[in-house]
């Protein structure tokens, strides 16, 4: 995709939800992202598996969300239900403490309640925004520097 000459390679983001963001976090390791967002994301695959009597040796990639959020050079958001019943809000706590250029949002709902009364999408432009990723509303607005 970033070989595109219509993407600009350098504003690439890498955006995961659940299990989603093992995986985009695991990309994260391999490919150029300027920034990274995880949402209601956990620690590591073998320890999820584990709340659900899962053997670890099943678990064939573990998806340790841990280091490669300590590893990512980037700014990272972290966003999560604070009554997440799948994917308990400390593990959400654990990821951004994972690394200094983390920001944690903790939102009053569960795993999926990401609708309108959720400032989730706000939070997440807010971000990009002061980030460098999108441009400043001020500094796109008429008149703006």
């Amino acid at each position: 995709m970033t070989a595109r000459p219509d993407i600009d390679g350098g504003r690439v983001v890498g955006y995961g939800q659940s299990l989603g963001g093992g995986a985009i976090a695991e990309l994260s390791r391999h490919r150029s992202l300027r920034a990274l967002i995880l949402q209601s994301t956990f620690t590591s695959l073998r320890g999820f598996a584990r709340r659900f009597w899962m053997p670890e040796f099943l678990v064939r990639d573990p998806f340790d969300n841990l280091s490669a959020v300590a590893a990512f050079p980037g700014p990272i958001l972290v966003v999560h239900g604070r009554r997440d019943a799948l994917i308990p809000v400390e593990q959400g706590v654990e990821l951004a403490r994972a690394s200094s250029r983390a920001e944690l949002r903790l939102y009053d709902c569960g795993h999926g309640c990401w609708g309108p009364a959720v400032p989730v999408l706000r939070d997440i432009h807010a971000f990009l925004e002061k980030n460098g990723v999108l441009p400043s509303a001020v500094a796109a607005a008429p008149g703006g520097s």
